[in-house]
């Protein structure tokens, strides 16, 4: 019971993702991407610990959830993370965070950013959930509202450099 309630949170994210879109993603796009996303978990009996069993490596999982049309990365890394997997949910306002500190390139890829989130929470020996959170905190307390005199690590910072010149 319990598994069909998580593929039922997991299809309305979907339905959610794709409503925010505003006409991008037409109702029968977004209907053929659950049709295809049934079809993946009827293959493991509608069980997330079968599929659990069947992809204990998250990319792999990731992999095969990306296979559905209308599901990349970032819904995929939702789910996962919503059934138990450690993983960060790249989103691209934290990385401008962390590339205004040179510690990415600005064209890093999705992978890329994700494999820079997993080194520094193996560095900090902290969990990916917690790294992202903490970058996601210091975007809100500063860099949204432009506190770089605040800012712990303003002297780091290449938009605070970039507004002295």
């Amino acid at each position: 019971m319990l598994d069909c309630i998580v593929i039922l949170l997991s299809v309305s994210s979907i339905l959610k993702s794709f409503e925010f879109r505003k006409g991008r993603k037409k109702e029968k796009h977004t209907m053929q991407t659950i049709r295809e996303a049934a079809s993946l978990f009827k293959k493991y009996d509608y069980d997330v610990e079968n599929f659990l069993r069947r992809f204990p490596e998250y990319r792999t999982a990731r992999r095969k959830l990306c296979e559905v049309r209308g599901i990349g990365y970032k819904i995929a890394s939702h789910w996962l993370r919503n059934i138990g997997y450690d993983i960060p949910i790249c989103r691209s306002t934290r990385k401008k965070i962390v590339v205004r500190f040179s510690l990415i390139n600005e064209r890093a890829s999705y992978l890329e950013y994700e494999d820079f989130l997993f080194k520094v929470s193996r560095l900090v020996e902290k969990n990916c959930t917690t790294v992202d959170l903490a970058i996601w905190l210091h975007g809100i307390k500063y860099c949204s509202k432009r506190k770089c005199e605040y800012c712990p690590v303003s002297d780091r910072c290449s938009s605070k450099v970039m507004s002295k010149v």
